[in-house]
């Protein structure tokens, strides 16, 4: 025997097939491609927010105006740090020294080299320098805190030897091997 469907159940079915067709078009066509683009703004949103936050970071609560100004002072500053030529790297060593009142036995460089590296469109060179010292503990340990810290010039010290002048003499023989960096430009 046939099933007979009476004229309700047609219209229930018939409703029920235009809802799933309306759902599966609306799926389709609106929801599915709005949730691409609401994920690609969402993305976007917090990649602004991470670079918002990298910026206030660096301006330390200041307005934007005085922190860029800061960071273009210390930028200049650091490029001030980068001399033209080794004569000047070499004097200011040797100054350094004699106003610590360190004994400067030799100083030598083995010439200058171009880094693959650029600061702001800028070429810079290392300078390798071997300086033969004599001081104390103290007077040492001040020149190395000042080239580390405070030196007018870019420098990274390689190597430290110190040997003792013997017993009962308070100089110590300093071998000091340190690279200076300078601006090519």
């Amino acid at each position: 025997m046939p099933i007979k469907i009476t004229k309700e159940q047609k219209k229930i079915l018939y409703v029920s097939v235009v809802a799933l067709l309306f759902f599966v078009l609306f799926w389709s066509f609106i929801y599915r491609p709005q949730s691409g683009k609401f994920l690609a703004l969402k993305q976007e949103l917090r990649d602004t927010e991470n670079k918002i936050a990298e910026i206030l970071n660096l301006t330390n609560g200041e307005e934007l105006t005085v922190a860029v100004k800061k960071l273009k002072t210390n930028l200049d500053k650091a490029f001030s740090q980068f001399p033209k030529g080794e004569e000047e790297v070499i004097r200011n060593l040797s100054v350094e020294a004699n106003r610590l009142k360190i004994k400067v036995k030799n100083i030598t460089s083995s010439g200058t080299k171009e880094l693959d590296i650029s600061a702001q469109g800028r070429r810079l060179e290392d300078l390798s320098i071997s300086m033969n010292l004599s001081c104390d503990y103290r007077q040492i340990g001040e020149y190395l805190n000042i080239l580390l810290n405070t030196f007018p010039i870019l420098v990274r010290v390689n190597q430290l030897d110190i040997k003792g002048a013997g017993e009962g003499n308070p100089n110590l023989d300093v071998d000091l091997k340190l690279v200076a960096y300078l601006s090519k430009d």
